[in-house]
């Protein structure tokens, strides 16, 4: 399920590549936080929807995932959980309310003591099976710090009351609570949040250097080549539940000529999206798939192509969209 979001299969590439992100993004003031402890890349099932199960055993887990996390822990602003259960370990919790995974693994064994943030409460992994509020007062029980939260306000609400009602009956001790707040006042303090001086010449450089990293980091799959001008290509956006979610990653295209620059990509009346121009050949309509056919978060989109079409402005908060032909 992690795929492209990973720095790699080979440990030694990740904890290489990690480290460099990490200490870039710490350069300037980014907190980074290493993910999903205590491993994620050998799953088939995604937690948003379902219960991973992984099983690995202790010695099999610090001979692969857990040797980055070893090799960066101790420069590494926080860490963040997996719902996913590892029944040699613990067969009845998931990691992210695990005592086992997350006291005896990670802050025993590890001996990690920077902020431990879960993954989001209301993913169905946890949410599905143990309620949004019971799971927050499980997951600091366990050794987290925060406790993530999202899906409106209702969803935090829940979680804030039952970890009030959990401390008020000692069921949360207040120690650990307070050990907790230190370690998320440490983060703050280390990493405060502000506006920064951003001269043109240091947004200049940054841009060709991210412009060079996209270009770089593009792959081919099988005998791909480059489409030519006016083919249609489907592209394949992840995460796309929105006209406006779709219209950040139209411009990502507008950047660079797939349409022309200043044309920003808007919703038309009937839902699909298209060039502000109307001209036909910068439609983008809606695609026919069947909803039935298609993976949960994915929708795709038909888009027609310009000339110097290329991909290389996409903003780098941005997964790049995967294309087929």
């Amino acid at each position: 399920m992690i795929g492209e979001r990973s720095f790699g299969a080979d440990p030694d590439d990740v904890t290489r590549l990690a480290g460099a992100w990490m200490r870039g993004a710490g350069g300037v003031g980014i907190a980074c936080c290493l993910k999903h402890f205590p491993g994620h890349g050998d799953t088939a099932v995604d937690s948003h929807y379902g219960l991973p199960v992984v099983d690995r055993s202790p010695a099999q887990l610090e001979h692969l995932e857990l040797r980055p996390v070893g090799a960066l822990s101790a420069q590494a602003p926080s860490i963040m959980t997996a719902h996913i259960v590892f029944p040699r370990i613990d067969a009845q919790l998931p990691a992210t309310l695990s005592p086992r995974v997350l006291g005896g693994l990670l802050r025993d064994a590890a001996s990690y003591d920077g902020v431990v943030v879960t993954d989001s409460l209301s993913m169905g992994a946890v949410s599905g099976r143990h309620g949004i509020g019971p799971a927050a007062v499980l997951a600091l029980q366990a050794g987290a710090d925060p406790a993530m939260v999202l899906g409106g306000t209702r969803a935090v609400e829940e979680a804030a009351e039952a970890i009030a009602q959990a401390a008020g009956r000692g069921t949360l001790q207040h120690a650990s609570l307070q050990r907790a707040q230190a370690r998320l006042d440490r983060l703050a303090a280390r990493y405060p949040a502000g506006a920064a001086a951003y001269p043109r010449a240091a947004r200049d450089a940054d841009d060709a250097l991210m412009r060079e990293a996209w270009a770089r980091s593009l792959a081919t799959v099988g005998a791909a080549r480059p489409p030519a001008a006016g083919a249609r290509l489907r592209i394949l956006i992840q995460r796309f539940g929105s006209a406006a979610n779709l219209n950040i990653h139209l411009h990502c295209l507008v950047l660079d000529g797939l349409f022309r620059r200043g044309e920003a990509a808007t919703p038309d009346d009937d839902g699909s999206v298209g060039a502000a121009s109307a001209k036909p050949q910068f439609v983008a309509a809606a695609s026919g798939t069947p909803r039935s056919a298609r993976r949960p978060g994915v929708s795709p989109t038909r888009l027609r192509v310009l000339p110097r079409a290329t991909y290389s402005a996409c903003p780098p908060f941005l997964d790049p969209p995967t294309i087929v032909d």
